[in-house]
């Protein structure tokens, strides 16, 4: 979804409600042009650097060890609020529950 930004499935593949990833973004990089708002849940936990976590207007800051959970309908984007690079666990379940 950008320069920078890399995506890995954790887990096996198939029909499960709980799909999570682990993305990393290396130094500046992000996908906040990209915004994607879509049904559900998302849970992102921050493992290394710091994060802001953009949804709508609104931009949260959450720093290593921090967690955030939300509603998925408003248009949301991730980016690197640090000079090193990052990585965080994003969890996002979809209906049908």
């Amino acid at each position: 979804r950008g320069d920078g930004v890399s995506y890995q499935l954790l887990g096996s593949p198939g029909s499960h409600r709980l799909q999570s990833t682990l993305i990393t973004f290396a130094p500046g990089a992000s996908y906040e042009r990209d915004r994607i708002g879509h049904p559900g849940e998302e849970f992102a936990f921050v493992v290394l650097g710091e994060v802001e976590l953009l949804i709508g207007d609104d931009v949260h800051r959450l720093n290593q060890g921090d967690a955030a959970r939300f509603k998925t309908e408003r248009a949301h984007a991730y980016r690197n609020a640090s000079e090193i690079g990052m990585a965080f666990l994003v969890a996002t379940v979809t209906p049908p529950w």
